[in-house]
C-alpha cells in the first residue's frame, strides 16, 4: 500500500489510533508465542500469523502519522508478548482459543469502522477484517475445547480496554 496522505477527522484518528495498538499488540502476541514454545505446529501457526500482523501494522504505520499513534504503545507491546507467553503456558488447547477470542474481537472492531471510512482506508480495514477472520477460523479450529468461555470474556474484555485506552491516547 502507497503512504496516503489525508486529512482525518479527529474521529477517524482516533480509530485509526486503536488499530494500530492492535496491530501493535498481535505482532507481539505471535513473537510471545515464538519466544517460550518448541512445539512445530504452533511455531508454524505463529509465524504464519506474526507474517499477516506485520504487513498489517506496517499498512496502518504509512496511513498514521506517528505523533498521532497511542501513547501506550510500550504497554502494547508488553501486553502482547503476555497474551503470547500465557497462552503458550496454558497448553495448545488455551492458545488456540485465545487467540481465536483475540481474532473475533477485532473482526467485530473493525466492522464498526467501515462506515467512518472509503477509498483506500476502507480497503485496508476490509482486507485485514478478512485476515483476521482467517486467523480466527484457523485458531478456532485447531482447537478441541470450547471450555474458555470464562478466559474469552477476560480476554475480550482485556482488548475493549485496550481499545478505549487507544481511542483517548
Amino acid at each position: 500500500m502507497s503512504e496516503i496522505h489525508e486529512d482525518f477527522s479527529p474521529q477517524q484518528l482516533c480509530l485509526l489510533r486503536s488499530d494500530h495498538a492492535g496491530e501493535v499488540g498481535a505482532v507481539n502476541i505471535y513473537k510471545g508465542i515464538l519466544w517460550c514454545t518448541r512445539d512445530p505446529e504452533i511455531i508454524a501457526f505463529a509465524q504464519c500469523h506474526l507474517k499477516t500482523e506485520s504487513k498489517h501494522l506496517a499498512s496502518v504505520e504509512t496511513i498514521l502519522r506517528s505523533e498521532h499513534r497511542s501513547i501506550f504503545s510500550p504497554l502494547w507491546v508488553i501486553a502482547g508478548r503476555t497474551l503470547g507467553v500465557l497462552g503458550v503456558l496454558g497448553g495448545k488447547n488455551f492458545l488456540f482459543s485465545t487467540i481465536a477470542s483475540v481474532e473475533e474481537f477485532v473482526v467485530d472492531h473493525y466492522i464498526q469502522q467501515y462506515p467512518f471510512f472509503s477509498g483506500e482506508v476502507k480497503e485496508l480495514l476490509l482486507e485485514m477484517t478478512e485476515d483476521e477472520d482467517a486467523h480466527r477460523e484457523d485458531a478456532a479450529n485447531r482447537t478441541s475445547e470450547r471450555g474458555f468461555k470464562v478466559w474469552s470474556f477476560i480476554v475480550k474484555k482485556g482488548c475493549g480496554l485496550a481499545v478505549l485506552a487507544a481511542l483517548r491516547a
